[in-house]
């Protein structure tokens, strides 16, 4: 399998200068654990939950006050959209990261999870097992 086949391509983003409440909001409203950031039409960064818990909540500081700029993470780590499902899972595996960034021709297309990666694995296997 590869990586095409799992991406989930609906991209949300916010704005580096909106507040951590209005991300987690936005996250919350969505169901999903992460957002890419947007400054001046380009992709600069991403946020998860874990970043919002580790860097808001456990510091103490106030979510309408703190902006998604001061907590972001500012590198993307891309994989190709044609790149195998084993590919991305060692990827995340040596940088300890649980999503990667989607990218068709070094455009973003959408992102995938460890979860994503694990579960259609899994699937595969089991699969080939039965046939």
């Amino acid at each position: 399998m590869v990586v095409k086949d799992i991406v989930k391509r609906n991209i949300v983003f916010i704005s580096a200068n909106e507040s951590i409440q209005d991300a987690a909001m936005l996250m919350d409203d969505r169901n999903i654990g992460s957002l890419l950031i947007r400054d001046k039409g380009q992709y600069v960064g991403i946020i998860t939950e874990r970043d919002i818990m580790r860097k808001v909540v456990a510091m103490g500081k106030i979510a309408d006050v703190t902006k998604v700029r001061d907590i972001m993470s500012p590198a993307l780590l891309t994989i190709d959209i044609n790149s195998t499902l084993e590919e991305a899972q060692i990827m995340m595996d040596k940088k300890g990261i649980r999503r990667l960034v989607v990218t068709e021709k070094d455009r973003i297309v959408g992102i995938i999870t460890q979860r994503d990666v694990a579960n259609s694995l899994v699937y595969s296997f089991a699969r080939r097992s039965v046939a």
